[in-house]
């Protein structure tokens, strides 16, 4: 760490919010983030890329930076540093010996829920809890309820928390969630982006909640920890709530965008997992059933990282029939889903299915095949490039007049 940001953080002393975790960690930093923007000044980023971020919100300049140290003035540094990162990693131990930490979210650490044998190993529970208990009483944690291994945490620490989760057990869970491809009364090719509406209840009260551009439990998992952390500020429901209209999803996490040819364009490119794959179809084919002309155009590359030998070939088999229960044309990049093609070929026809070596490749095979008003879901992992596709198939300039 450079020795002036060490010399400002000293002299600030930024309340420090970390997230942990495996699955929605970067939905969960960004919303939190979000939410405390309504009433002070945040940086944000994962552990490593914090110096980035500070100079980003901070402002430019060398001589500032200076002037910082000597003139003390309210607002000119983060008031909150909010990142994500392992609990042993190296950028995080620094921050937290300069500042402490204030407040805690830990994410999924496997699947969600877990898939085949994608769950946390014992020494990187072990990791979790060792960092748990050097924390003081003082620190706030906001636990995820829905993964079995988190939730254990919950009986394992004395520090405050809540939980949080799609499970009615939870402190803070959310229900009744509804999809909307464009924004509400504007459904017929709406310049707005859509996304998710539901209910959160927490101690008693339910409040109707709405994430925009958006879809996902990732996403409402964000929202659920934020809404956990903003309490910690002293901000209550309906203010965190009302943040999250500011929100916007870190790309390849599900992020809803104008696609070309007035199409809606689902990125899901970088964090896919076979959850996400099942979750993003039963949501697609939701939307189907509300409307009949909906084309459902799907990009699927390998997910190298869950299964191993036979498993992994049983992984890609089911996401295939996931897929071809719902997609009208789907283009498949890398070798693994060779076993998800016949799965698809054998549900929707062999000439709806085209499988390519790589990214590049597909991206020039999709575009003359979107219509208007396409939904095309971009799925993928970060071996696999698939942004390339995502990039090939936004409108840059805003299609709808």
């Amino acid at each position: 760490m450079h020795i002036l940001l060490s010399l400002l953080l000293k002299k600030y002393q930024p309340k420090l919010v970390v997230v942990f975790g495996r699955q929605a960690r970067e939905e969960a930093r960004a919303m939190t983030a979000t939410v405390l923007r309504k009433k002070y000044v945040v940086a944000e980023a994962a552990a490593e890329d914090v110096e980035n971020a500070i100079w980003h919100e901070f402002g430019e300049g060398f001589l500032r930076a200076i002037g910082a140290l000597i003139i003390t003035r309210k607002k000119v540094f983060p008031e909150v540093l909010v990142i994500s990162c392992e609990p042993n990693g190296q950028h995080y131990q620094n921050l937290k010996n300069i500042l402490g930490v204030y407040a805690v979210v830990i994410t999924p650490i496997g699947d969600i829920p877990s898939f085949v044998d994608d769950f946390a190993g014992e020494g990187s529970v072990k990791i979790y809890l060792e960092e748990l208990k050097t924390l003081p009483a003082w620190t706030f944690l906001v636990l995820n309820y829905d993964d079995e291994t988190v939730r254990s945490f919950d009986d394992k620490t004395n520090i405050k928390r809540y939980t949080y989760g799609m499970s009615e057990r939870a402190d803070i869970s959310a229900q009744e969630t509804r999809y909307h491809l464009y924004g509400e009364n504007n459904e017929e090719r709406a310049e707005i982006i859509g996304g998710m509406h539901a209910k959160v209840r927490m101690e008693g009260s339910i409040v109707p909640f709405r994430i925009p551009g958006a879809f996902g439990r990732r996403h409402i998992y964000g929202a659920l920890a934020a809404i956990g952390i903003a309490s910690r500020f002293d901000m209550n429901i309906v203010e965190a709530i009302g943040a999250m209209n500011n929100y916007k999803a870190p790309m390849g996490t599900g992020a809803l965008q104008h696609g070309i040819k007035g199409s809606v364009l689902l990125d899901a490119s970088t964090h896919a997992t076979p959850f996400f794959v099942r979750e993003l179809m039963d949501i697609s084919a939701s939307l189907k059933n509300d409307r009949d002309d909906l084309r459902v155009v799907v990009a699927l590359s390998d997910l190298v990282h869950f299964g191993k030998g036979e498993e992994r070939i049983k992984v890609h088999e089911a996401m295939g029939e996931y897929v071809g229960k719902v997609a009208s044309k789907v283009y498949l990049v890398g070798e693994q889903v060779r076993f998800a093609e016949q799965v698809i070929s054998d549900l929707i026809g062999t000439d709806k299915v085209h499988r390519f070596e790589n990214s590049q490749e597909a991206a020039r095979d999709i575009q003359p095949a979107i219509r208007t008003g396409d939904l095309v879901i971009v799925m993928g992992s970060p071996e696999s490039r698939m942004e390339t596709i995502v990039e090939e198939l936004t409108e840059v300039a805003p299609y709808f007049s």
